[in-house]
């Protein structure tokens, strides 16, 4: 089977202390260093694959305004909406088929000139014939306080942890409780990756997989990052929770103890004191989400860290990405050097 992997890759950072740029110029910059990395030109990739959210973008269909800054014009584009490792997996398909021979898969969240948390408010329409939907923020806290519930835990437990990742005592404010504005991550920035077959590959795609928790936050459900590890260890003889580097979406505190949990790193307590004394150094060795500030994009900014990591010299590495309301959708991409 033809090996597919990264052969580049490149990030671009909008705010949060940085010369805020403009959102197209930002993804243009990510998409030119993704292709200078590669040592490719635009006349090179023979189709796009865009991750975008109109709702957090504030924009309508905003592929529109962004396919031509990713490297779109004249050239094959398809948009995913669930996660930017959708369109990874929709990448690594095409190349894979003989479809495309480079393809870039480009995602960016920069929420600059909508608030976020007004834009998806209205998201539970009223339209009866439909289940109402939770507002995101609501999901997430529901599905916090469960799995606090289910481990006998409460949220100011790991308030050691949230000043270690924050950083910013002024961010106490209640959203929607237990969670505070310091458990969140920052939002913003561009993620783009160069996809291609057998020559030129930085970091081999070894597997790429996908699974669903329950749409209800209150049920309790079968561990979905557990059957991932189940069957790409089926598929490729390795567990992926064994990978040297692990990155995970830690876009809240918790998030990143449910991952380290879920792939079996340890107590939520432990690996919480842990990613405080830095004796976990395969966990976020690039400082997650707290410090890269991806929002919508950090399931491809994950796996590109998790790229860099094989880059520099790691057999294998995994990259985690939790996305959808209550973090539902689980996707794990297990990255390693060429073969």
């Amino acid at each position: 089977m033809t090996a597919v992997g990264l052969a580049g890759w490149g990030m671009a950072q909008f705010g949060s202390g940085q010369e805020r740029l403009d959102l197209p110029l930002g993804v243009h910059l990510a998409t030119r260093a993704a292709l200078d990395h590669a040592g490719l030109e635009r006349a090179d990739v023979s189709g796009v694959v865009l991750a975008g959210s109109d709702a957090l973008d504030g924009r309508l269909i905003s592929s529109m305004h962004l396919a031509g800054p990713a490297g779109g014009y004249l050239r094959d584009e398809t948009k995913v909406v669930d996660d930017p490792t959708v369109a990874l997996a929709s990448a690594t398909w095409r190349v894979s088929a003989g479809v495309d021979r480079a393809v870039l898969v480009v995602s960016w969240h920069s929420p600059g000139e909508s608030d976020p948390l007004n834009a998806i408010s209205p998201d539970p329409e009223p339209v009866f014939s439909r289940p109402v939907g939770a507002h995101p923020l609501a999901a997430e806290a529901l599905a916090v306080t469960r799995w606090l519930h289910d481990h006998g835990l409460t949220a100011d437990r790991f308030d050691a942890l949230t000043s270690f990742l924050s950083r910013d005592t002024d961010q106490d404010r209640v959203w929607f409780a237990p969670l505070r504005v310091s458990h969140f991550a920052p939002v913003d920035g561009a993620a783009v990756a160069v996809l291609v077959a057998s020559d030129g590959l930085r970091a081999e795609i070894k597997a790429v997989d996908f699974a669903t928790d329950s749409a209800l936050p209150v049920e309790a459900n079968p561990d979905p990052v557990g059957r991932l590890r189940e069957r790409i260890l089926g598929r490729t003889g390795v567990d992926p929770a064994d990978a040297q580097i692990i990155e995970t979406t830690d876009r809240t505190v918790f998030r990143l103890l449910m991952a380290a949990h879920a792939l079996g790193l340890g107590d939520p307590v432990d690996v919480a004191e842990a990613v405080i004394e830095g004796s976990l150094p395969r966990l976020q060795p690039s400082g997650g989400l707290f410090r890269r500030n991806a929002g919508y994009a950090a399931g491809l900014e994950r796996i590109v860290c998790a790229a860099a990591a094989i880059e520099r010299g790691v057999p294998t590495a995994l990259a985690h990405s939790s996305y959808g309301r209550a973090g539902q959708g689980q996707s794990l991409t297990l990255l390693g050097a060429c073969s």
